[in-house]
């Protein structure tokens, strides 16, 4: 995609999370008019516009946080605002909106993900953040002594350390899979995965683009490889998600988590756990609240974490 394009899709699922409770968006109409589409200066200069940082200042960091657009940040103050204004009106009637997240499903906003990544409604999940979803993935899967997730040795410790942990308890297997540096092909991936395989490996974990290095790995290639095997897959898309385009269902990994605080310029505090309808069951709820053993919707079990700001679902 072109750079217009890779803007317009960020712009696509931060404006998810603001117009998904129906409340006004900032006005757009206050911000510079639309140039012609020839008119390239005229276009990148609205575009900054859309940004807080300073004019005299240059952001590289979006592999960490996102700076978020206009629309978005004026979405969630607005809310904010809206939340503390009106505590007192707030009495738990369905028809009154409501001022905290965790305990309802957001299937408005979920659906919007769901046709964002390419799959169902009641297969994405909620979460803070990328770390999150990798957790609730490793620490819900029933793994025995011995037994081996296989991962790569370019993890962010967001796609890794939960893992660790579960080593230390259970006493399962973390193994690595070295990344050649420098890298020729695709081919030397695959192969390492395959070296690595022995018949107590069970996981397959790995990013779609690497932290450190912004190494794209053969994603799909990676998860057909696992389900030839019988393996689980599980996919740290959190550098994918917004830099190109993601269809959950062709990359075909059973678990694919990211933070649209990232790439997709949401608010900080964001995350996505997709999980493959067929494979949920295999998953433990891990934190749990009113609705943790509620299997009707899918994912909404795992979105039972308690109170959090609903304002960042804006």
């Amino acid at each position: 995609m072109d750079r217009r394009e890779a803007f317009r899709s960020m712009f696509a699922l931060s404006g998810a999370w603001v117009s998904a409770r129906g409340l006004p968006a900032y006005p757009l109409s206050a911000a510079p008019a639309e140039p012609e589409p020839e008119d390239d200066e005229a276009y990148w200069s609205r575009l900054r516009w859309q940004f807080l940082i300073p004019r005299d200042q240059a952001y590289f960091n979006t592999g960490t946080l996102g700076a978020s657009p206009r629309p978005v940040v004026e979405a969630v103050r607005d809310h904010l605002l809206f939340v503390e204004e009106s505590l007192a009106e707030w009495d738990y009637s369905p028809e009154k909106p409501e001022r905290l997240a965790g305990y309802r499903p957001e299937t408005v906003l979920r659906s919007r993900i769901a046709d964002f990544i390419g799959c169902d409604t009641d297969e994405v999940g909620l979460t803070l953040n990328a770390t999150m979803g990798m957790n609730f993935v490793a620490h819900g899967l029933d793994l025995e002594e011995g037994d081996e997730v296989l991962m790569t040795d370019r993890e962010h410790g967001g796609g890794r350390s939960g893992w660790d942990v579960k080593a230390k308890r259970t006493g399962t297997v973390v193994k690595e899979v070295p990344i050649p540096d420098p890298l020729s092909h695709p081919d030397e991936i695959v192969a390492a995965f395959e070296a690595g395989l022995t018949p107590r490996t069970k996981v397959l974990a790995f990013p779609h683009i690497t932290s450190g290095r912004g190494i794209v790995l053969p994603a799909r290639r990676l998860a057909a490889l696992a389900r030839e095997r019988g393996l689980f897959s599980v996919v740290d898309g959190a550098q994918a998600v917004g830099q190109i385009r993601v269809d959950v269902r062709d990359v075909g990994a059973d678990a694919y988590f990211f933070s649209p605080h990232k790439w997709l310029l949401a608010p900080k505090g964001t995350g996505v756990l997709y999980l493959r309808r067929d494979v949920q069951e295999k998953i433990w709820t891990t934190l749990a609240s009113y609705q943790w053993d509620n299997h009707d919707d899918g994912m909404y079990r795992l979105m039972q974490y308690g109170t959090h700001n609903l304002s960042l679902l804006r």
